[in-house]
């Protein structure tokens, strides 16, 4: 996959999007996991809160 788009002609490009792309994807990745924790946080809150 990644020789064919090398073949295009400009690489540094290409690498500069790829690079760019997998920072979104791990920014996205990490985001998810963090609000899933602190939703998991807010409901044993809400538990402690109502006993």
């Amino acid at each position: 996959m990644r020789e064919n788009l090398l073949g295009l002609g400009c690489p540094e490009q290409i690498d500069e999007h790829f690079k760019k792309s997998f920072q979104i994807l791990n920014f996205s990745i990490v985001l998810a996991t963090w609000c899933r924790r602190k939703m998991e946080l807010d409901d044993q809150l809400v538990k402690r809160l109502n006993m």
